[in-house]
């Protein structure tokens, strides 16, 4: 049984310590913030989206100066609010999964029931295009397999010449929301040189 108020995405404990949550109620998810003022005062968005026993993506932005706080579920926006000028401050951690029922307790009794995976926490706001594309499933293939050679002083990364349909793509970060093709492939392999104290990311796109 899905517990009212529980805990996806939390710093801070319930009742009012919570410097931001994403929880599940009755009506659907909810995305709260409270201002850390006298009185110290709540802005909720409260979606009308509920679980469907399917993965669900579920983000969150907030932008404080550009008075921005809206939750998205699969990409869309399902609710907005105006968020307050200020954002309360605490040194909780973050939590996963569970929250709190209140500042005073220590025990994480406001489970959600059911799968989180990749929790992702950026420090700044992701726009709708960037939303979109987190909310589109993977599609996984057995893809070729990439070859990585040192000659010299470069890198050589290769796949099958016989292979076909897929592209190189390179970043600076794993994590990377775009990457980009990479340039001066000749028959599926690339040379690159290799530069003190620099990395870069690969892979293979079909």
């Amino acid at each position: 049984v899905q517990k009212n108020g529980a805990g996806i995405l939390c710093k801070g404990g319930g009742g009012g310590g919570e410097q931001f949550c994403i929880d599940l109620q009755p009506a659907g998810y909810r995305f709260y913030i409270w201002n850390g003022g006298n009185p110290n005062a709540a802005t909720v968005v409260q979606t009308q989206v509920v679980p469907t026993g399917e993965w669900q993506s579920v983000t969150a932005v907030l932008n404080l100066p550009v008075r921005i706080m809206k939750l998205y579920v699969d990409g869309v926006e399902a609710g907005s609010a105006a968020p307050p000028a200020t954002l309360l401050s605490n040194t909780e951690p973050v939590s996963v999964g569970a929250r709190t029922p209140s500042t005073d307790s220590l025990d994480y009794t406001l489970n959600y029931q059911g799968l989180i995976d990749e929790v992702r926490l950026y420090n700044r706001d992701l726009s709708p295009v960037e939303i979109a594309q987190l909310a589109v499933p993977p599609v996984v293939t057995d893809g070729p397999e990439l070859t990585i050679a040192r000659n010299g002083a470069s890198i050589e990364i290769s796949w099958p010449a016989d292979v076909t349909g897929w592209t190189l793509e390179e970043s600076g970060t794993l994590q990377a929301l775009s990457w980009t093709a990479s340039a001066g492939v000749v028959n599926n392999r690339l040379t690159v040189p290799v530069a003190a104290g620099g990395r870069r990311f690969y892979r293979l796109r079909q």
